[in-house]
């Protein structure tokens, strides 16, 4: 038997999300990323992190799960000057949107990663990818998935 990871990889969700006309596809993280980030989040949960800090942990997540792009550079008419132009992130984008709006998109990103995490080992679920995905939650996410 062969197993194919790229067809795999490919039929897994990424975390997206859409503002206006542009929709931002994310990236999947390893189990230890996803992990360390769960332990900060519940933290910051339990009341141990401060809104400054907070806010900080929830932009690098978005930055770690929507990596942004090589800054575009231009250049003068001459081709002496080369300078990179303002970039507006995904991050930004996120960062941007109402806090109601971002605590549902991260419990969209957290179902969407946990659906992809093994099982074995690491808490209750069969493996399968079925209609039960609430239970399917590994340590580090349990109130960030509904």
């Amino acid at each position: 038997m062969n197993f194919n990871a790229d067809a795999y990889v490919q039929a897994l969700e990424v975390p997206s999300f859409t503002v206006g006309k542009r929709t931002y596809r994310g990236r999947l993280m390893s189990a230890l990323e996803w992990q360390a980030f769960g332990r900060h989040f519940e933290a910051m949960e339990a009341g141990a992190l401060t809104d400054d800090e907070s806010r900080a942990l929830v932009r690098e997540f978005v930055e770690a799960l929507f990596p942004a792009s090589a800054p575009q550079v231009t250049r003068h008419f001459f081709g002496l000057i080369k300078r990179p132009l303002p970039q507006i992130t995904p991050a930004d984008v996120f960062m941007a949107m109402p806090v109601p709006v971002q605590l549902e998109a991260l419990k969209s990103f957290a179902r969407c990663l946990t659906m992809t995490l093994p099982t074995s080992g690491l808490g209750a679920g069969d493996g399968s990818r079925g209609s039960d995905r609430g239970s399917r939650h590994r340590s580090g996410s349990s109130s960030l998935v509904s």
